[in-house]
């Protein structure tokens, strides 16, 4: 998979410094700050060329008027700025995001989530700390640079975002995009007006359950074996990792005895490993010997341990290998097969993807 991190970082901080007004003014003078080159334009908006070495160097400034007031959102003439900043990453007409366990689309959902990481770290370096993370089967990370106001110190409130820039996994390929702020107002408070609703009830006829049903399994027109042994158990959890969103949890349950369970944080992914009975002294240095942290103040003996995310996918493999060893090892799990493996998100529109360890998330199948 080709990706031009040095292209997509040069035109982020462009965009940071961009003088943006939003209107259809914007997009010849940025094309020129660019040097882009305008390739045509219609109704919805203007395609250009970015120059970017990848197989499809497009860009498009969106500014469809007519969508803009049919769905109530900002008057501003121009809404977004997308480009891709990688080639789509896909095999046999399937993103790799398809939740399956072929050894191709695997190493290409490694390349992606790698050079998300990667590329995530770089927009830090030049932009500062990111305001939003948005993990999941495709993950997005987002970046609210401040423009200064003349007269006004660093810091204060009066310095507001230019633009909103985002990174994100759309359709197997990364996607950078430039997003003007009254939008991504709008969007914000729609969807936590949606994510309210659904908390309060869920569609009472299931039409969208139904339609989710649906989807998922025009995904996995094949559900991958359940792992036997420890090392594809270790696998399939990194895998998973990489998909939980950030309301999701995922727990590995063995009876009364143990739980690891997994969460995402803003920027951080966490292994708590609970257990009803204390370690012996000889285990617990061992746990910390192997990075865990004791969990004080907590009614059953827990332990934590966390890395940054994004995370690259060895990061991920590295999280999983630790939960499986303290669960084999520790706890004396003899076989995979003991573990009950579930997981729920906080909204009812969504499910944590299981399929990795040869479970549907959405029904008994």
């Amino acid at each position: 998979m080709q990706v031009d991190l040095h292209g997509a970082v040069r035109i982020a901080c462009l965009a940071a410094e961009f003088d943006w007004t939003w209107t259809i003014d914007d997009i010849a003078r940025f094309c020129a700050t660019a040097n882009w080159t305008e390739e045509s334009r219609d109704e919805h908006g203007v395609n250009a060329l970015t120059g970017l070495n990848i197989e499809d160097p497009g860009a498009l400034f969106v500014y469809d008027l007519a969508s803009l007031s049919r769905y109530g959102k900002p008057g501003q003439q121009v809404s977004e700025l997308t480009l891709p900043v990688s080639d789509q990453c896909v095999t046999h007409g399937e993103s790799c995001y398809a939740p399956t366990l072929d050894p191709t689309l695997r190493q290409n959902h490694r390349s992606l989530t790698d050079t998300f990481a990667a590329l995530t770290n770089r927009i830090t370096a030049e932009l500062g700390e990111p305001a939003h993370s948005g993990p999941g089967p495709e993950p997005s990370i987002r970046w609210h640079p401040m423009r200064k106001t003349e007269g006004r110190s660093e810091g204060t409130p009066d310095e507001s975002p230019e633009a909103v820039i985002e990174l994100c996994v759309r359709n197997g390929c990364l996607d950078l995009r430039i997003i003007n702020p009254a939008v991504q107002a709008w969007w914000d408070a729609w969807v936590a007006d949606t994510e309210e609703d659904e908390e309060i009830a869920e569609d009472e006829d299931g039409t969208w359950e139904a339609y989710h049903f649906e989807d998922f399994h025009q995904a996995t027109d094949v559900m991958p074996d359940k792992p036997r042994t420890w090392p594809e158990f270790s696998a399939a959890l990194a895998l998973t990792l990489t998909r939980l969103r950030q309301v999701g949890v995922l727990v590995l349950n063995k009876g009364d005895q143990c739980s690891a369970e997994f969460r995402l944080t803003p920027f951080r992914i966490s292994c708590r490993l609970a257990r009803a009975q204390s370690f012996p002294p000889g285990d617990s240095v061992a746990m910390t010997d192997n990075g865990w942290s004791f969990e004080q103040d907590t009614a059953t003996e827990t332990w934590v341990l966390s890395t940054q995310w994004p995370a690259p996918y060895q990061d991920l493999e590295t999280l999983a290998d630790a939960a499986v060893r303290a669960v084999r090892e520790l706890i004396h799990v003899a076989d995979p097969a003991d573990l009950e493996v579930s997981g729920w998100d906080d909204y009812p529109s969504t499910h944590p993807d299981l399929t990795a360890f040869g479970i549907c998330s959405y029904c008994d199948c």
